[in-house]
C-alpha cells in the first residue's frame, strides 16, 4: 500500500468515527396524562415543556433514538407510541423536534385524554430501556404516585415511602422528572415538594439511576 493510499484510508476511517456516535442511546419522553399533572393541564406550562423537549431533541447526535409514550392508569388505553432514529434525511433533528413538541402540545389540549391515576412506578418498570447504553428517561409529571402507594397524601406529607424497586434495574440510566410538584390546581407546599423529591431520590438510588428533579424545565 502506498503512503498516499494509507493516508486516504486513515482519513476515511477518522471521518467515519467522527460521524458515527460511539454509543447510540435513546431519549425517552414519558407523558403523564393524569388530571393532576400541570404539564398537560396548564397551556402555558405545556408550551414551556414542549419547547424544552424540542431543545433536548436538537441536542442529541445523529444516530440516537427518540421515544415518546403516554401513561397514567395502566388499565386504561395509552395509545401514543412514537419511535424514531435521528438521521440527516429521513428523520432530521429539527423535524423530529417539531413532532415531539406537537405530541406534547396535543396531550395538553382540552380534548386530550385524562386519566384518574398516576402509575409512574409501573411505567418505569414496564417500558424497555437500554441503561447500559446510557438512555435518558424524561418523565413529564407532577411526581405524585398513586398506584404503588396506599395514600398519595401520605406520600406528599412524608408519612409514606415509595415501595423499594428491584435493585439496580435502571443502573446506567438518567431519569429526569420535569414538572415535579407542579399540580393542576393549587400549589404544593415547599415541604411537600421536598418530600416528593426525597422519596424519588431514594427510589432511584436503589434502582441505580441518576435522578434529576426539575420543577421548572
Amino acid at each position: 500500500m502506498t503512503p498516499l493510499s494509507t493516508l486516504t484510508t486513515l482519513t476515511a476511517a477518522i471521518a467515519i468515527a467522527i460521524a458515527a456516535p460511539a454509543s447510540a442511546k435513546t431519549t425517552h419522553f414519558l407523558i403523564d396524562e393524569s388530571e393532576s399533572n400541570r404539564a398537560v393541564s396548564d397551556p402555558a406550562f405545556t408550551r414551556l415543556v414542549a419547547r424544552q423537549s424540542a431543545v433536548t431533541v436538537l441536542q442529541q447526535p445523529l444516530g440516537d433514538r427518540i421515544s415518546v409514550r403516554t401513561f397514567g392508569n395502566i388499565n386504561d388505553t395509552n395509545p401514543l407510541r412514537y419511535d424514531v432514529q435521528l438521521t440527516r434525511r429521513s428523520a432530521p433533528p429539527r423535524a423530529v423536534a417539531r413532532t415531539v413538541s406537537r405530541l406534547i402540545l396535543r396531550s395538553g389540549a382540552p380534548q386530550g385524554q385524562r386519566q384518574q391515576r398516576t402509575e409512574i412506578v409501573a411505567a418505569l418498570q414496564w417500558n424497555r430501556y437500554d441503561c447500559a447504553g446510557g438512555d435518558h428517561i424524561i418523565v413529564l409529571t407532577d411526581g405524585i404516585e398513586t398506584g404503588a402507594v396506599r395514600s398519595p397524601t401520605a406520600l406528599l406529607n412524608g408519612r409514606e415511602s415509595l415501595p423499594p424497586p428491584r435493585s439496580g434495574f435502571l443502573r446506567g440510566c438518567t431519569v429526569s422528572f420535569w414538572g415535579i410538584g407542579r399540580v393542576s390546581s393549587g400549589e404544593l407546599t415547599s415541604a411537600q415538594v421536598n418530600n416528593l423529591r426525597a422519596a424519588w431520590t431514594s427510589y432511584f438510588r436503589i434502582a441505580g439511576a441518576r435522578f434529576n428533579a426539575v420543577p421548572n424545565p
